[in-house]
């Protein structure tokens, strides 16, 4: 019995120039897939009345880790409100309700912390 590889294991082989026979790992569609298995919510959060919406860990940008290991936390929610972090600032969110939402985001996300 022959057992094909798994998606990781022929992404691995493949160059970068793919030329063979089977199509090259896509990482978009994996990463869409692997959503849809363990979706998850999206974090809802209200402040002063005004209500947003934080993605699912897996639909961040990539620039948020970057932003947040940098303490950029201005940068972070902006990337993670997605065109909503004009109207967050119109409520004049204080650094201590900063620093709550961020402990909750990274408790619904299920890690130890993310920034100060």
């Amino acid at each position: 019995m022959t057992v094909a590889p798994s998606a990781a294991a022929r992404a691995k082989k493949a160059p970068a120039d793919h030329q063979g026979s089977e199509p090259p790992f896509d990482v978009e569609a994996a990463a869409k897939a692997a959503a849809a298995e363990g979706a998850g919510e999206a974090f809802p959060f209200t402040l002063r009345g005004e209500a947003f919406t934080i993605p699912t860990q897996t639909d961040w940008p990539l620039e948020v880790s970057t932003l947040l290991t940098q303490n950029d936390l201005s940068g972070a929610i902006g990337l993670l409100l997605n065109g909503n972090f004009d109207r967050f600032l119109t409520v004049h969110p204080t650094m201590g309700e900063v620093n709550a939402l961020f402990r909750g985001v990274a408790e619904w996300a299920g890690v130890d912390t993310l920034g100060n």
